[in-house]
């Protein structure tokens, strides 16, 4: 969004999407979509299309927080009439995980919460799984929402940035988090694997060295209120936290 968008709307979204029977791309249409199947929805938002604000000022600390200024990564009508009237969550039970690039909470960095406010005006009003990037590390929380959408939030933004380091400062209470130190000076990079069996969903978190670092087991019940059944650290490593 740095550079207005360009090679992401012109260049890569059209050649995602289904693929035709002579191999050519359909192209993906618009920036957020929908995966789903039997019992689970995958939503993705596009956080980052209102996130920049007034240039310059809005990256000024304390003049970035003034009405206005910083950008507050309000989700377009378009996606939030799609949202309540073709995906219709309010209307639907099957688990919810939402993915956006932007965090609706953290205990490292400032919170974005118009679009959690704006998913819950659109019908999203129970318990969802939530992965998101922008501050580039690993980290886990308990159930939580400082407005009335509440998550399971996942900051999984250690993917091809350099990471960052530090322990937790702020609320709310996080449950495991990745401290590990890298050959380059920074953090681990790494991704999360996500495999689905009927109403079952495992997490499976692993570092850019191919090394399972935690594991979690997670269902939708009749609601589609998605819960988390357990979670287990599969590294030795001290740096790696889970409480």
């Amino acid at each position: 969004m740095y550079a207005n968008g360009g090679g992401y709307f012109d260049v890569f979204l059209p050649n995602l999407g289904l693929r035709t029977a002579a191999g050519e791309m359909l192209g993906q249409q618009t920036s957020f979509f929908c995966l789903q199947n039997k019992f689970w929805r995958i939503i993705a938002t596009d956080t980052g299309y209102n996130s920049i604000g007034v240039p310059i000022l809005s990256h000024i600390p304390l003049i970035n927080a003034i009405p206005g200024v910083g950008g507050n990564c309000k989700l377009r009508d378009e996606f939030i009439q799609w949202l309540a009237g073709v995906i219709a969550p309010g209307k639907d039970q099957r688990g919810l995980i939402i993915m956006s690039h932007h965090q609706y909470f953290s205990s490292f960095q400032e919170d974005y919460r118009k679009p959690a406010q704006q998913l819950w005006q659109a019908g999203v009003t129970r318990p969802v799984l939530w992965f998101w990037g922008h501050e580039h590390r690993l980290a886990g929380y308990d159930l939580y929402g400082p407005d009335n959408l509440k998550c399971h939030g996942r900051c999984i933004g250690h993917g091809g940035m350099p990471v960052d380091r530090g322990t937790p400062r702020l609320d709310p209470h996080v449950i495991f988090y990745d401290n590990r130190l890298a050959q380059n000076g920074f953090g681990v990079n790494g991704h999360v694997n996500l495999s689905f069996a009927g109403p079952s969903l495992t997490a499976v978190y692993v570092d850019l060295n191919g090394n399972d670092l935690l594991c979690e087991q997670w269902s939708a019940d009749r609601s589609g209120a998605v819960q988390l059944l357990s979670k287990q650290k599969l590294t030795s490593d001290p740096d790696f936290h889970v409480q």
